[in-house]
């Protein structure tokens, strides 16, 4: 476990410091402007449901069919909550940046934009993340972020060369990566397939495209 949080640290910050590092201060606090926006509304209630998943996932570590059930389950709604959220962003994101940031912010718009599309993704990753820890599986949650923070590393430095938009189209790849690979794990560890699962997702995503438009 504590080689996974050093690894998440790795994933969560290796953005900045590329950014910081390669376009300067300047890009670097209009990223992070992004990127704070964005989390924001998903990180709470992420860290919320991770706070009671765990413990009760726990309680059903052995029973499989129960335990995905329940992951099936609370991932549709936080996909339905996250969906809403991010497109929300993606449309509103000029308005959300002269209300929460002023004049002179104009620059954090289309890069919130971008990264408004992970939402989605970032928040259903930490459902599939109680899941794994609550089966015990640690090291392939270790590995598995590992992956992730070598993935931000690396799409961002790439993403780097077209600016601030540049690095957030590479924050966005390697959360796609971690989600797809985090949720296999956790589906694989509940006996769930994706065919499944994503049977389930289709509702709320279009539920919450529909409200939006």
């Amino acid at each position: 476990v504590s080689l996974q949080n050093v690894f998440n640290y790795f994933g969560r910050q290796g953005d900045y410091i590329i950014v910081g590092r390669y376009l300067g201060a300047t890009s670097l606090g209009l990223y992070t402007r992004a990127y704070k926006l964005m989390e924001l509304p998903v990180k709470f209630v992420g860290q919320s449901l991770h706070s009671v998943l765990f413990p009760v996932l726990s309680k059903m570590q052995n029973d499989d069919e129960r335990m995905g059930a329940a992951f099936v389950r609370v991932s549709s709604a936080m996909v339905l909550f996250s969906a809403a959220i991010g497109s929300f962003v993606g449309v509103l994101a000029p308005e959300i940046v002269s209300v929460m940031l002023g004049d002179g912010w104009e620059g954090v718009i289309l890069p919130l934009q971008v990264l408004g599309a992970a939402t989605v993704f970032r928040g259903t990753y930490k459902i599939s993340s109680s899941v794994v820890l609550a089966k015990g599986a640690v090291y392939k949650g270790a590995v598995q972020q590992g992956v992730y923070a070598a993935c931000v590393l690396g799409f961002v430095m790439v993403g780097k060369e077209y600016g601030i938009v540049g690095a957030a189209i590479g924050a966005l790849g390697a959360v796609i990566v971690h989600y797809i690979l985090l949720t296999t794990i956790a589906l694989r560890l509940v006996r769930v397939s994706w065919f499944v699962a994503l049977r389930r997702f289709i509702s709320p995503i279009a539920l919450a495209l529909a409200n939006v438009a």
